[in-house]
């Protein structure tokens, strides 16, 4: 029998022979005694760490991307997982707010905000122009072109969660 199995991995491979006792450390650790295997085994939460570049990275493989992140959260580039190549470059104002996004073909859309950082229009690469509508509490309430709504949103209180969008010829999708 290997007695390493799950050693260094995730919690779910670890294979586990008659776990006696459990205990937590200040810092959130899991300890398991798992007298089968005579070991103490240490679950920790699975928090993404920094590159030597000072970046976090995390990765969707579902979708071959890898996300990579500054210390303060912000999203700065996707790459492809397959081939490296950035993807997606993302640029903020000096206050943090978003402010473009260029694909790997140099194409940018730009957000404008007023003076006071709230957003109020997209222009597309192809220089269209999107004009949206922020609630009080900061969530997008509508996106409209041409005075023609596009897209209304609507959310679960001010929690953030999209409850359902409707588009232009009045279907709603429901979250």
């Amino acid at each position: 029998m290997n007695s390493s199995l799950g050693d260094g991995g995730y919690a779910r491979d670890a294979k586990l022979k008659s776990p006696s006792s459990l205990a937590v450390s200040p810092n959130g650790s899991l300890y398991i005694a798992d007298l089968g295997n005579v070991r103490i085994r240490r679950l920790t939460a699975n928090h993404p760490q920094l590159t030597p570049e000072g970046l976090y990275e995390l990765t969707s493989v579902a979708d071959q991307e890898l996300y990579l992140f500054s210390p303060n959260g912000t999203h700065l580039f996707t790459r492809s997982l397959v081939t490296g190549d950035y993807l997606l470059n993302f640029t903020y104002t000096p206050e943090g707010h978003l402010s473009s996004i260029a694909n790997r073909e140099g194409t940018i859309a730009q957000l404008r905000r007023d003076a006071n950082g709230v957003p109020l229009w997209l222009v597309a690469p192809g220089g269209q122009v999107y004009w949206l509508t922020i609630s009080n509490a900061g969530m997008l309430k509508r996106i409209s072109a041409l005075a023609h709504d596009l897209a209304q949103l609507s959310y679960y209180g001010n929690t953030g969660l999209l409850a359902t969008i409707s588009n232009e010829n009045g279907w709603t999708t429901v979250y």
